[in-house]
């Protein structure tokens, strides 16, 4: 079977690169065909921090007291990479790079099952629901194969009901740890079989031949350190072992300060050296599970060190001390005071072999039963049975042939494509065209061209986000004999949406941010009819819908605009709640402006009138703008964006920011050219105000380029706004005002922590 491995690989760590290449090597001699899914986590939140002032003053001691030296670049800089890239290419196969949820979930048809492999992938100090497989339709082609917990608790209560949800959808389930399994079953109920780390799968032999090991015994003997912590007590402890012994000390450092120490190897360490080291040391002080793990598997004598405090809640000493343990090694453990009869005292290895040997054979068979029950699911052609991810933007009910998808406000606040299963016909037409099935078609912003634009018209400026290039554009384009399709807020239906514009005296309304999803179906479905030239400006990943719905019409002008993406309408309905009870606005015929700039275009503010009475508040202070930055209540594809540097549109436009144009009063745009339309587009500026070139850089670094990571905490905010009894200035202070706080300069962090002081 073609099998895909989802696990930790990419990080600079022996042990990642180690159990990786482990599992592919055992896949393979059981006659399977092994890729490692090259896909990078990109870190999701684990809790809000605590309220607590001593946690709070010790963060942030740290924060600004810590020292970080600079680190040899050819002990842990690029000749290490090299090495560790070289090692992952020779002996892993891995498949095609992807970004987001969206790439994943296109996998499901290129592999017959899927594993999540070792190491810590779940723990809940580093939880990400890709690591559980999230992307697997189907349960019986997801098997677990020995991820670590690493610790012997969960209290983060979020992170407990999410693992408990995901474990739960698991044909075959094992962990590393007896701490793991105990973890499952209180969480599921479900007894999780205890296997070996993958690098115990093979042995002694397998390893020398697999990886082209070479025992070298002319060499003076050595005793091999590798130390993850950094314990004063641990290093005079391998001191002493090495004088005891007449070994010389070899060092593998991690820390700047390692290289400092006599002993210490000052050549790159890859992959590769770090197995002949362990292979031919004479003895091996560690506090490393795969350090220990290639001792036991070489038969080196060795020394255990504990990495972390026992007080600690959060330590990770489970795995070492579940290991030896289970191989009746725990008498190798450094106490202070035995530093000297363990290196005196051999390993019972003979035992440790047999132990480990029947673990082997038990975890082999583990992993052939759980293959043997895979079974290939029915082929799905609709959008909603292909993919979790929907932005709304109604190309694949435009395209439907019997009308079976609406765009609908799902439980979550958003709008999504709804299948109606009795007439569906799986034709695979909507597929076609969604953003998220298919495959990118963007391009590079590395190679787009970038310019500045500020509108000559000062009135222009002031009712513009920034530098009013939307605006000028689209007026040049309807003078051409264009139709312009752009967002408007909709006061009698209070929400934001996409029309179809052919005049001058209708533009106006199409001015200003909209920080909410918009309604773009309708408007889509009036653009297919209209035969003549369209400019459609909209988010990157309705732009990208559109582009395929129209993929046959060369007189569209795809114009998308920067989004760091869009929260639910519960946020909004609970916003306009908080402006009638802050202002007496009615909350049912409300104008709200999201970006007026009364102190100019990088100091807005947010208004809302209704002709009688209005709300007026700064960007820092709004609950709605604060829950906005933070992004803990976007749509679900916005925390998967494909598109958030990269475009499909021919034409992007933002706000400059960055220091460049950080005294201009008015506003400037960033015009960013994608496709030689979209330059052309660019050009027609010049007739409206100041169009200059830009080096791209600026657009790289001054936007945003990664993807907010979803919190786990997104299911219960979601329930939270929805509940007509909360209060927003609350949950902004429950759910952002934490979150503000990782971010803050160091003046801002002072004020905050007096903040929480007299809350106290």
């Amino acid at each position: 079977m073609k099998l895909g491995i989802l696990t930790w690989y990419h990080y600079r760590n022996y042990g990642t690169a180690l159990q990786a290449a482990a599992l592919s090597a055992a896949l393979r001699k059981l006659g399977h065909q092994p890729e490692v899914i090259d896909y990078h986590s990109p870190g999701y939140f684990t809790t809000l921090p605590e309220y607590s002032l001593s946690r709070f003053a010790r963060k942030l001691s740290n924060k600004f007291h810590r020292s970080r030296p600079s680190r040899n670049p050819r002990l842990f800089g690029e000749e290490k990479d090299l090495k560790f890239e070289a090692f992952l290419n020779r002996y892993l196969r891995f498949s095609q790079r992807c970004h987001t949820l969206a790439d994943l979930e296109r996998l499901n048809t290129s592999f017959d099952a899927f594993l999540c492999g070792s190491d810590q992938i779940w723990s809940p100090l580093v939880f990400h629901p890709r690591y559980f497989l999230d992307f697997v339709r189907e349960p019986q082609r997801k098997i677990a194969y020995a991820p670590s917990i690493g610790t012997e608790e969960i209290r983060d209560r979020f992170v407990r009901s999410e693992m408990a949800r995901l474990l739960a959808d698991f044909d075959s389930l094992s962990v590393r740890e007896e701490s793991g399994r105990r973890i499952i079953q209180e969480l599921t109920g479900r007894n999780a079989a205890v296997v070996v780390d993958p690098t115990q799968l093979l042995t002694q032999t397998d390893w020398i031949e697999a990886f082209g090991l070479r025992q070298d015994g002319g060499g003076k003997p050595y005793l091999l350190v590798y130390f993850l912590g950094n314990h004063a007590e641990y290093w005079a402890a391998a001191a002493s072992t090495a004088e005891a012994l007449g070994l010389e000390l070899r060092i593998i450092p991690v820390f700047q300060s390692d290289l400092d120490r006599l002993g210490c190897i000052r050549d790159a360490v890859g992959p590769q050296e770090f197995l002949q080291l362990f292979l031919n040391a004479a003895y091996v002080c560690t506090d490393s599970f795969h350090g220990l793990s290639f001792s036991v598997l070489f038969r080196k004598p060795f020394t255990a060190f504990l990495r972390f405090s026992r007080k600690d809640p959060k330590n990770q000493n489970t795995r070492v001390l579940h290991f030896l343990e289970k191989l009746a090694l725990t008498d190798r453990l450094w106490q202070e005071g035995n530093t000297l009869r363990l290196a005196r005292k051999q390993p019972d290895f003979e035992e440790a072999a047999r132990r480990l040997g029947a673990m082997r054979e038990s975890s082999l068979a583990y992993l052939k039963e759980a293959l043997s029950r895979v079974s290939q699911p029915e082929t799905k052609k609709h959008v909603t049975e292909q993919n979790a991810l929907c932005c709304g933007c109604g190309a694949c009910a435009e395209t439907c042939p019997v009308n079976a998808i609406r765009i609908e406000m799902n439980d979550s606040g958003f709008r999504t494509a709804q299948v109606n299963e009795s007439l569906c016909i799986r034709c695979g037409r909507c597929l076609s065209v969604c953003p998220f099935c298919t495959e990118t078609r963007s391009v590079p912003a590395e190679s787009a061209a970038l310019y500045s634009f500020k509108a000559s018209s000062r009135d222009l400026l002031q009712s513009s986000s920034s530098g009013g290039a939307a605006f000028a554009l689209s007026k040049t384009l309807l003078r051409e004999g264009y139709r312009i399709a752009g967002c408007v807020y909709n006061r009698q239906k209070q929400c934001a949406e996409h029309i179809l514009i052919s005049s001058e005296a209708e533009l106006p309304a199409l001015q200003g941010s909209k920080y909410i999803q918009s309604s773009f179906a309708p408007a889509l479905a009036q653009i297919r009819a209209y035969p003549g030239p369209v400019a459609v400006f909209g988010t990157p990943c309705q732009i990208a819908g559109a582009r395929r719905l129209l993929a046959d019409r060369d007189n569209i002008l795809y114009v998308d605009l920067v989004c760091h993406g869009v929260p639910s309408d519960w946020l909004f309905r609970q916003y306009r709640q908080y402006i009638h009870r802050s202002a007496d606005v009615d909350p049912d015929s409300m104008l709200v402006r999201f970006r007026a700039q009364p102190k100019g275009w990088r100091s807005f503010c947010l208004q809302a009138e209704d002709g009688v009475h209005t709300y007026t508040c700064d960007k820092e202070a709004d609950p709605f703008f604060r829950m906005f930055e933070v992004g803990n209540c976007y749509n679900e594809s916005c925390y998967e964006c494909r598109w958030r540097q990269d475009s499909e549109a021919d034409l992007r436009l933002a706000d400059y920011w960055g220091p460049k144009f950080q005294q201009d009063p008015d506003g400037v745009s960033m015009v960013l050219c994608f496709t030689s339309a979209g330059a052309a587009a660019a050009e027609r500026l010049h007739a409206s105000g100041t169009l200059e070139p830009q080096p791209v850089d600026d657009y790289l670094q001054y936007q945003q380029s990664a993807n907010h990571p979803k919190p786990v905490f997104y299911g219960d905010l979601i329930e939270a706004l929805k509940n007509p009894k909360s209060r927003l200035d609350r949950l902004v202070s429950q759910y952002a005002v934490p979150l503000e706080s990782r971010h803050l300069s160091r003046a801002e962090h002072f004020r905050y922590l007096l903040t929480v002081m007299r809350r106290k």
